[in-house]
């Protein structure tokens, strides 16, 4: 019931000029930046930032309506309504989704039940701006305001005469500073909550208000040299003020008896509802439970990872009908098991735990593999895979089938971090082993696929295949 109250944003004029024949609502921001002929607009840093730009001047442009904007990346996918789970956070005049992979310890954490958390969960430090909700108020006018200051700014001078620089700050980051500034206002860089046991919290971005515009330096002094005006704070407002961002009525953007606000209201959005791609794929098994929205981080493979992921969650509906049909008819298998009884314990107390590789930062191959005798069982598994699928696709070539991969049991997830040695579980998740692991996991998943389309190459598809809905009712 909310298509009405939604639209899409388009960068480029094709992608206008699609959504306009499909009779769907869009907003045009087009920018010549970022209709340059690029594979990913991420490798341009200049047009990126730009982006990131484009995006607060849109927030801006209703929120000075007095509209809220509920803000989604296109990676996002919507479940259900988030009305329901956005109410009791109405306080905030900012929310955001965060890249929380442990829903158990973001409760207790915003509960305060805790005082220090895992990184990317609540309050700490990794808040990912997938999902973005702004409440037309003052502080969040403020907020955005800044948050594109700060983003049109690469050598930056702030009101403190401090200056840094900013040519790899993108949307994210940017969004992460303005909230880091205002923990590190707080006494002891603490987190404070507008009132007790609540999730929305106060961030003090502007500690001296108008009082230390007469000497900003002062400000620097203050709390070891942290009690400072955030980058863009001030000046954002004066953009608002004068009419150069928003929309322009007698007063600039703002109204007249709004002053510059000292801080802002601020919601982690709850990882339960807001789920990240590793709680979603990874900790769930591609299950939707309580998920409102699903971002498809944690995802390897790119674009082509991630369309696969959200067809195992039966979550796109763009193939066409001979997708789900192909000639020749469908081949699957029963994959490998783990070995029965216990899992393989995390280290072999007789190994070392000292780091051995170039850096002195991490292990090389032979002795995490000696550390971790679950490491080894998950390998030996991966072995196991690895000629199931020769096999099975050796079979669906030979008779003109295509593979419906299974899922895959695995006993050890994936991670770039040493943390993950020797227990095998990503690191502040709340993982149980064993788990379905996602494919592309064990293969380089676009290579596979880029293979299916060659002479002889046997055509793909994901485990859910078989039960998605738009699969034809004979192959149930």
């Amino acid at each position: 019931g909310k298509e009405r109250s939604a639209a899409i944003a388009a960068l480029d004029r094709n992608f206008v000029a699609a959504l306009v024949a499909e009779r769907l609502p869009c907003l045009e921001l087009v920018h010549p930046l970022l209709e340059r002929p690029a594979a990913n607009l991420r490798s341009n840093v200049t047009g990126f930032r730009r982006f990131g730009a484009m995006k607060a001047s849109l927030v801006l442009s209703f929120i000075t309506r007095g509209r809220d904007v509920l803000l989604s990346d296109v990676d996002v996918v919507w479940i259900r309504d988030p009305e329901a789970v956005l109410r009791p956070l109405m306080e905030a005049d900012v929310m955001s989704s965060t890249d929380c992979t442990s829903i158990t310890a973001d409760e207790t954490y915003a509960r305060g039940e805790r005082e220090v958390g895992p990184a990317r969960c609540a309050y700490m430090p990794g808040n990912r701006a997938g999902v973005l909700y702004f409440r037309a108020t003052t502080a969040a006018k403020a907020f955005a305001a800044a948050w594109r200051v700060r983003l049109l700014s690469v050598a930056e001078q702030d009101e403190l005469h401090y200056v840094r620089t900013t040519e790899y700050v993108d949307d994210q980051y940017a969004f992460n500073l303005l909230l880091w500034h205002g923990f590190r206002n707080h006494p002891g860089g603490a987190v404070t909550s507008t009132r007790p046991r609540s999730r929305v919290i106060s961030v003090v971005v502007d500690p001296k208000g108008s009082a230390g515009e007469a000497n900003v330096q002062a400000a620097a002094e203050d709390a070891r040299g942290a009690r400072r005006t955030a980058f863009g704070w001030r000046s954002g407002w004066k953009q608002l003020v004068e009419g150069k961002v928003g929309v322009s009525r007698p007063g600039g953007a703002v109204g007249a008896d709004e002053a510059r606000p000292t801080s802002f209201a601020f919601a982690p959005l709850p990882a339960r509802f807001f789920c990240s791609g590793h709680v979603y794929w990874v900790q769930q098994g591609g299950e939707r439970r309580d998920c409102v929205a699903v971002h498809t981080t944690f995802t390897e493979g790119g674009d082509t990872g991630k369309v696969w992921r959200l067809r195992e969650a039966r979550l796109w509906l763009l193939d066409p009908p001979e997708y789900y049909s192909p000639a020749g008819g469908f081949l699957t298998f029963t994959p490998p098991q783990p070995l029965a009884g216990p899992l393989p314990p995390e280290s072999d107390p007789s190994a070392s735990s000292d780091f051995d590789d170039k850096y002195r930062t991490g292990w090389l191959v032979p002795t995490a593999l000696r550390r971790s005798p679950r490491l080894r069982a998950h390998l030996e598994l991966v072995r196991r895979h690895l000629l199931a699928l020769r096999d099975a696709l050796a079979l669906a070539s030979v008779l003109g089938r295509t593979l419906v991969v299974p899922r895959l049991p695995c006993l050890c997830d994936r991670s770039e971090a040493v943390t993950i040695i020797p227990s095998c579980v990503f690191e502040a998740s709340d993982l149980e082993l064993p788990f379905h692991c996602p494919i592309s996991h064990i293969l380089d998943l676009g290579r596979l696929l880029r293979m299916a389309g060659q002479p002889g190459g046997v055509p793909i598809r994901e485990s859910t295949l078989l039960a998605n809905q738009l699969a034809p009712r004979s192959l149930a």
